[in-house]
């Protein structure tokens, strides 16, 4: 859920916006969607989520102030009733909340904002500016972030620049989620001549997330674009939190045995996780071309972690290409 900064962020934004347009709460223009949705699991576990309705309400609001200004709001609410997991049952947030300015070839926003500079669908690498929502692997969520972006247009060329003051967060699933492991942990692991049995009906609990090189503190980006006939190219740089935090499993052993003749570490079923988030430096572009009747997408980056941090021993120098 949005912090209690966040929220004080986001209703100072809104004051502000109806004292620049001298109108009163009361003058909101809002429309919006209701949509019901069903998930469905071909196989049920006990304690954890299973088959089940849910309910999500999407309000958007966006308005001229004036010659230059302009604002949007587009809250949504989720009601998830049947689920096992208390963080779902119920949930407000906000897809974008903002105040804009613009005159001539500049415009500036101010407020929670998503930004993704890929042009590609499916696999996305250029989408590394934004928290997220994992409730369900298979259905991401960006999770906007009070930022700042500014944008100068000339000719057939652009300029941006990012500023996400706070990253928020990103969700991870929760305790009696369908989506931690399950019987993936029943298995028994040889580490050299001893063994380890994992547990078979695991219990997972957070801890306090860690936060390395203030991965979520001042994120920033650049961005240059241009198009030459069908052509539009794109190269960017961001420096900021990883969209998907690293996250450390913690055991305790309840026993110790034998098997085999080899010494046996019974772990005990309640498993700790810890988010880690760590700051990467991105550098990437993109390549969008009108081909007869086709469009052909292309987008790729390097990215680097910042600092050398044993939390996220592992994690090299990566390129990534996609299509």
């Amino acid at each position: 859920r949005p912090s209690l900064v966040h929220r004080i962020f986001l209703v100072a934004l809104l004051v502000l916006s109806f004292t620049i347009c001298g109108r009163s709460v009361l003058a909101l223009d809002l429309y919006g969607s209701l949509k019901s949705n069903y998930l469905h699991f071909f196989k049920d576990i006990e304690g954890r989520d299973g088959s089940r309705p849910y309910f999500q309400l999407s309000l958007q609001n966006r308005e001229e102030l004036g010659k230059y200004f302009s604002y949007k709001f587009s809250p949504y609410f989720i009601y998830d009733g049947l689920s096992e997991v208390e963080q779902q049952e119920t949930l407000f947030d906000v897809d974008e909340a903002y105040l804009e300015f613009a005159k001539d070839a500049f415009s500036l926003r101010l407020g929670w904002l998503q930004h993704n500079w890929g042009v590609t669908e499916g696999f996305n690498p250029a989408a590394v500016m934004q928290s997220y929502r994992v409730w369900n692997p298979l259905d991401l969520t960006a999770l906007p972030s009070p930022s700042l972006h500014a944008t100068w247009s000339w000719s057939s060329s652009q300029f941006e620049f990012l500023s996400v003051f706070r990253r928020r967060p990103s969700q991870l699933p929760q305790a009696n989620s369908r989506w931690l492991p399950d019987e993936y942990y029943d298995s028994e692991v040889f580490v050299d001549d001893e063994v380890v049995v994992l547990p078979a009906d695991p219990r997972y609990s957070y801890q306090s997330g860690v936060e390395l090189e203030r991965a979520r503190d001042w994120n920033f980006g650049l961005r240059y674009s241009t198009t030459v006939d069908s052509l539009d190219a794109a190269i960017f740089y961001f420096e900021g939190a990883s969209p998907i935090p690293l996250v450390q499993s913690g055991f305790s052993i309840s026993s110790v045995g034998t098997i085999d003749g080899k010494n046996a570490f019974f772990l005990a079923p309640d498993i700790t996780l810890t988010p880690v988030d760590y700051r990467l430096q991105t550098t990437g572009a993109t390549l969008v071309y009108e081909l007869g009747r086709s469009i052909l997408r292309y987008a790729g980056h390097y990215q680097n972690e910042v600092g050398d941090n044993a939390a996220v021993y592992g994690k090299w120098p990566m390129l990534w290409l996609g299509s």
